[in-house]
């Protein structure tokens, strides 16, 4: 029997080890900050490699600010911003260059803080005769979205200003919503007819029970020194709503459900205390259910 003979198979050469890729430059994680005063931002480099990926480096580098009243850089490298304004921030690396080194920076005002309503939130109580204008006043229009509803109903109006009408409702609420960036805020006015007037002195809470927030209402038959807060069943006041001198006529207020710290308040039993200069306090019993 003939003898058989197997070939050797060719060798394959050995794959070639891919090299790494090579950093060829580096860049700030962000070219502008637009920031919040009061609100604080890490200040990051990322490295451009030759495999075209970008990754985040761990390098210290030396930043600085041309203003540090508006926007102080802090020794952990977090960019904290102070007041309004406008200013430039510089990054240096002794071992590499840093390309762009500058970045711009505009610190705002909150949006709580940035604009204010015409009529005044807690000035709800309208008569119906008339139209009505609210208006929301800010320095920069433009950077706002605003979204208008009418008794839950969407409107299509995007300006700062809505001309509110009467209509046949009882009770009507006008809401609008802004948003500027990822900042957001909401107003709502609920507006009563003339014959739906409190008597003289008197307060009323609704709704009650209530989820989210809860409006009180009441009239004054004179100007004077008004104290509302909210206490839970140990007494303890939760949140202030108005410590002031109010004019005479209808006011109204709010309460979302939050503590004096901002901190959801917990389900349960509260107590409005409803006092008025040279009268005994009234109370309300709220029921909050989450």
């Amino acid at each position: 029997m003939p003898e058989v003979v197997l070939a050797e198979m060719p060798k394959r050469p050995p794959e070639p080890i891919p090299s790494p890729p090579v950093l060829q430059s580096l860049r700030p994680a962000q070219f502008e900050f637009n920031l919040v005063r009061g609100e604080h931002r890490s200040l990051r480099l990322l490295g451009q490699y030759s495999d075209g990926s970008e990754r985040p480096m761990d390098i210290r580098a030396t930043w600085t600010s041309s203003d540090s009243t508006i926007a102080a850089v802090l020794p952990d490298g977090t960019l904290a911003a102070i007041d309004i304004g406008t200013c430039q921030i510089s990054v240096q690396l002794d071992s590499f260059a840093v390309h762009p080194n500058v970045l711009n920076v505009e610190v705002r005002l909150p949006l709580a803080d940035a604009v204010r309503f015409s009529p005044p939130w807690n000035e709800a109580v309208l008569p119906l005769a008339k139209p009505q204008a609210f208006i929301i006043r800010t320095a920069q229009p433009h950077r706002h979205a605003y979204y208008w509803s009418l008794n839950g109903r969407r409107l299509p109006i995007m300006a700062p200003q809505y001309i509110y009408t009467p209509t046949r409702r009882q009770t009507d609420t006008v809401h609008v919503a802004i948003r500027r960036g990822t900042e957001r805020m909401t107003r709502t006015w609920i507006i009563h007819p003339p014959a739906a007037k409190l008597p003289a002195d008197s307060f009323q809470v609704w709704p009650n029970p209530f989820n989210t927030t809860t409006h009180l209402r009441f009239y004054l038959s004179q100007a004077a020194s008004v104290h509302v807060a909210i206490y839970n069943v140990q007494g303890q006041r939760v949140h202030t709503l108005v410590d002031a001198p109010l004019h005479a006529g209808a006011h109204q207020m709010q309460w979302d459900g939050r503590d004096e710290r901002g901190h959801l308040a917990a389900t349960g039993l509260y107590f409005v205390r409803f006092l008025i200069e040279h009268s005994p306090p009234r109370y309300a019993k709220l029921l909050l259910l989450r």
